[in-house]
């Protein structure tokens, strides 16, 4: 299908089968027929408003009009990407528009739309007829993915069209195990675009994921076999599951991604759900590289490398290390990204000599199974010492009465840096009796500093934004402290 676009694919199978759904959601639904005349209509409107082939445009507005946006620029051969505030912040100049259906994000950039009940009805008055545009061809840049942006600037990772397929049919082999399938990881995520082009791709229903009482009436209404999500998103299925009385028995497998579980969730999990729980590793940059059934006593073990990937465990010079050393972990696969978007002159450490390396401490054991030790990036040097925030995280465990918490970097008032942890409960924690919790598990280890915080800020995949946290921390001290 080289030269052709892809959507040409998409109006064909709505001809032959107009009545089967194309988007499912816990409160709407779209037909084939119907998205795909929307999705004609939209592109014809953008097209007039001088949307070209090429075009990088943004969006931001309610996730099911943004499946419609999503597929209309791909009718028009634009570059799409589900845009955040840090991301317009820090790339407004290589934008051509945003498109919103909030008119102050729009107008956060030059060509800003907003996207307005009357936006919609001039669209819908358009001709339904026009042609997909069939200028680009497979190595044509389609869609954009950044990166969670957790200790600094969010990065643009590029798919051409050649990514894209290649992306969505591993992700059947490696991380659909069964459908029908839910991502409860959005479309602002390597693991939610993919799911979605791929349904695209192959006529099968997109379920749009919500909050996680809405994915609850989706696994029941669509009797959902497998899905992946994140822990921290995971943490809130289970609990809106067991407030509902939820029949999940059709969940066969539930995939975890974007960062470490803790084993009290894995056991709360158990208890409401009879699915197996399989970790999954791997980056927006180089996909998923690893796989394993969850195992609680050894939470870091996060599985064998795909036939598809290589791993390797190397020392600050770059030296391959041998089985059982920790190191820094390097990344190979059959469909990894070379470059960030836009693209530089100066190369990026993120790409080295073939590999990517996603920051990740790790070590490949006798049988070559990896392990997470860590972030190479995130390790805090508090008075001499190197700790690593997740590690430490890892082997607090639960303490009742503490519904989340996390460890970050804190700047004392003699100017030094010192390991904190900030906690979210709504119920009374005598904080002594936590800090010495912590030290008889972790000794020297353990944080000195905690804080009660009203949520921890995460990305879209539950990653902790340790710098955001830091940053608020340090705000409420200077707020409460005299001028």
């Amino acid at each position: 299908m080289s030269g052709l676009n892809p959507i040409r694919g998409v109006i064909e199978r709505a001809a032959l089968s107009p009545d089967s759904i194309a988007i499912q959601s816990a409160k709407d639904e779209f037909s084939n027929s119907v998205f795909v005349d929307t999705v004609v209509r939209i592109a014809a409107k953008l097209r007039a408003d001088g949307v070209r082939p090429g075009s990088v445009v943004g969006l931001r507005m309610d996730p099911f009009l943004n499946t419609v946006f999503l597929a209309a620029l791909m009718h028009e051969g634009a570059v799409s990407f589900v845009a955040r505030g840090n991301i317009v912040e820090e790339y407004a100049s290589s934008i051509d528009s945003l498109y919103s259906d909030d008119p102050v994000f729009a107008a956060r950039v030059t060509g800003g739309v907003h996207v307005s009940p009357q936006w919609l009805e001039s669209a819908a008055r358009l001709n339904p007829r026009i042609e997909p545009n069939d200028s680009g061809d497979d190595d044509s840049l389609v869609h954009l993915v950044f990166s969670s942006g957790t200790t600094g600037t969010p990065k643009g990772v590029p798919f051409t069209l050649r990514d894209l397929k290649i992306r969505t049919a591993a992700a059947r082999v490696n991380w659909m195990p069964h459908l029908p399938f839910l991502s409860e990881l959005g479309l602002d995520t390597a693991s939610g675009i993919q799911t979605y082009f791929w349904s695209l791709f192959t006529g099968e229903t997109y379920l749009l994921p919500g909050t996680a009482a809405d994915n609850v009436v989706l696994i029941e209404r669509a009797r959902v076999q497998s899905i992946k999500t994140s822990p921290a998103k995971l943490k809130d299925l289970v609990a809106a599951a067991k407030t509902k009385n939820a029949e999940v028995s059709s969940v066969k497998v539930l995939e975890v991604a974007g960062s470490l579980l803790s084993p009290k969730l894995a056991a709360t999990f158990a208890r409401a759900f009879s699915a197996e729980l399989v970790y999954l590793y791997g980056s927006t940059e180089a996909g998923t590289v690893t796989r394993a059934v969850y195992d609680p006593t050894d939470p870091q073990r996060v599985g064998r490398v795909f036939p598809t990937a290589r791993v390797e465990i190397v020392d600050d010079a770059g030296v391959t290390l041998e089985k059982g050393y920790v190191g820094a972990v390097r990344l190979q696969s059959d469909y990894q990204v070379t470059r960030y978007w836009p693209p530089t002159a100066t190369p990026t450490l993120e790409f080295r000599d073939g590999w990517f390396y996603p920051g990740d401490s790790g070590v490949l054991d006798a049988e070559g199974t990896l392990v997470i030790t860590g972030r190479t990036d995130e390790l805090i040097n508090a008075s001499g010492f190197k700790i690593n925030p997740a590690w430490v995280e890892s082997h607090i465990g639960g303490y009742r009465g503490i519904s989340d918490f996390a460890c970050f970097a804190f700047a004392t008032d003699d100017g030094t840096k010192a390991l904190a942890l900030a906690f979210v409960s709504q119920n009374y924690i005598n904080v002594d009796r936590f800090i010495a919790y912590m030290s008889e598990r972790l000794g020297e280890n353990a944080p000195r500093h905690v804080f009660r915080v009203a949520t921890i800020p995460r990305n879209s995949l539950g990653k902790v934004a340790r710098v955001e946290l830091s940053g608020q921390i340090e705000l409420a001290r200077k707020q409460r402290s005299p001028s």
